[in-house]
């Protein structure tokens, strides 16, 4: 599995935790099925990001690096209030 495979799959991953807690709020607030749509698209994730060009793959992983942080950092908030409750 390449790295952007993984990364993928690992974005996924986070996407179906934010679900488990079922906030439509937040998910609309952080464009969830929009994200999730444009894994889906085969461009996306069948493509075979190790082969693009160089700006291409650096876009893809900024891109994919943004919002891993970014949905890192939502599941452990949600985690944290979870024990906190």
């Amino acid at each position: 599995m390449t790295t952007y495979k993984k990364k993928i799959a690992y974005l996924t991953s986070l996407l179906v935790q934010i679900k488990e807690y079922s906030i439509s709020k937040l998910e609309k607030l952080i464009d969830m099925d929009i994200l999730e749509n444009l894994l889906d698209l085969l461009e996306v994730s069948d493509r075979k990001w190790e082969y693009e060009s160089l700006e291409n793959q650096r876009a893809f992983s900024h891109f994919l690096n943004t919002h891993i942080d970014i949905l890192e950092r939502v599941v452990n908030e949600l985690k944290q209030k979870k024990l906190t409750k």
